[in-house]
Order: C-alpha cells, then sequence, then structure tokens
C-alpha cells in the first residue's frame, strides 16, 4: 500500500474543542451581563451515574474581551445549551430562579 493512500487523521474531521480562559464560579457570574461563546459537554467524573455530563461554558463578561470558562451541572443550563447549538455566541444573564439556574 501506498503511503498516499491513507487518509490522514485531520480528514476525518474530528474537532478536538479547546475552551481557552481563566476559571469563574458559576455562582460569581449570576446577575451579570455575559457573552457566552461556546461550550461542551464532559463527563461528570464525581457523578455516580456515568452519563451524567458537566457544561464547561466559555464567557466573557459585560463586554470585555477577556474570556472565562466556568462549569456547571445545572441541568436547566445544560438543556438550554444544548438547543443553543447553531446560535453561537449568544448575550445573556444566568439568573437564579427559586432553586435552579438557568439563561435570560
Amino acid at each position: 500500500m501506498v503511503n498516499d493512500d491513507i487518509p490522514r487523521f485531520s480528514e476525518f474531521g474530528f474537532n478536538q474543542q479547546v475552551l481557552d480562559g481563566d476559571r469563574k464560579k458559576i455562582v460569581d457570574i449570576i446577575d451579570m451581563n455575559i457573552i457566552v461563546h461556546d461550550w461542551k459537554f464532559i463527563k461528570d467524573k464525581f457523578a455516580e451515574d456515568p452519563s451524567q455530563v458537566v457544561a464547561m461554558i466559555q464567557i466573557s463578561i459585560n463586554g470585555d474581551e477577556k474570556k472565562y470558562v466556568a462549569f456547571t451541572r445545572s441541568g436547566v443550563l445544560i438543556k438550554q445549551l444544548g438547543l443553543m447549538n447553531e446560535h453561537k455566541p449568544f448575550k445573556t444573564r444566568i439568573v437564579k430562579v427559586k432553586r435552579y439556574l438557568t439563561f435570560s
């Protein structure tokens, strides 16, 4: 077999998503104007259920260019992010409604 016949790894289209930024606690950005630039879901290594995920969210705050990364196990936020794949980036606020967090 000639080496030219073997496909390169990069041709398969696997996208290694890297989210850069300083870490920020999700509770520290509640009620702040943010831009959500990107996100990914990763396995929650602390959950009893192996299918549990954590959302890793790349944001900027109040229009600043500096990017941060926040993590959340909030089921509501994870569900909302799943609906927004075609709408990156977007402006929002994270608000606490009773016992859960949501985008507004």
